[in-house]
């Protein structure tokens, strides 16, 4: 399973597993949310649906931009990870709140004949994403302890080998751009605090990404992972101000 740490943390909390499970795989982002979450509890199964949530759009993001690269879709392994490795992960939390089993519109990725019929069947399952997220209800701080775990695992991806295979460098790409589009949202917060900290995260964040080689690519790309470690810093210390 290449999920990084997801699979154990959210298999863990989803499956009804001890909380424990997510505090050793996220001990440095339990830290820093434990600070931010003062005064208002962070609740860590729906903070775990949503890291899960991220990583299947960050799955339909590559689909899409690799099937509309005109890479051939048999070499199109993202979709085969959210089917294999995500979905399940994710649905019977998402079960558990309500939302209704989409795994048909992942499935219907992994069978796409062309890049029309993936991007048409990828933008089936974020819009599926879209409202199971909203479901969830997520309070700012959750959504902002996600993020910080989203960068974590973006972080751990980048960080395997020297140069990146192309699928952990494309893995790592995708999920800071997933992250970033998480924090537009954050930065429409009603709380003057949380949308101050979204922005300047934001930057940041931006800075790295434009600093990121192209991720459409058959050989091992190069890409140091330092500039990822010095962002996740500076945003848990961000965070440990709100």
């Amino acid at each position: 399973m290449k999920q990084s740490g997801l699979g154990l943390r959210v298999l863990s909390i989803l499956n009804g597993g001890a909380v424990v499970g997510l505090a050793m795989a996220t001990s440095s982002i339990t830290l820093s949310s434990a600070a931010m979450a003062e005064g208002e509890a962070v609740d860590e199964q729906r903070v775990a649906i949503l890291v899960g949530l991220d990583a299947l759009e960050r799955d339909m993001m590559l689909g899409m931009l690799l099937a509309q690269s005109g890479v051939a879709m048999a070499d199109i392994a993202h979709f085969i990870d959210a089917q294999q490795d995500t979905w399940p992960l994710l649905k019977d939390g998402l079960a558990g709140i309500g939302v209704e089993d989409y795994g048909n519109l992942v499935d219907a990725t992994t069978t796409a004949a062309d890049a029309a019929a993936a991007t048409a069947a990828a933008g089936d399952v974020n819009t599926a994403t879209i409202l199971a997220e909203a479901a969830l209800h997520a309070t700012d701080k959750e959504q902002i302890t996600a993020i910080l775990q989203g960068v974590s695992d973006a972080h751990v991806f980048l960080s395997k080998a020297s140069p990146n295979a192309v699928e952990d460098y494309q893995d790592g790409w995708a999920g800071l751009m997933v992250m970033r589009g998480k924090l537009d949202l954050l930065m429409q917060s009603a709380d003057p605090a949380i949308k101050k900290a979204a922005g300047d995260m934001a930057n940041d964040m931006d800075n790295v990404i434009l600093s990121m080689p192209d991720p459409v690519s058959v050989e091992p790309i190069e890409f140091a992972p330092d500039a990822v470690a010095e962002l996740l810093a500076d945003l848990q210390a961000l965070v440990g101000t709100l």
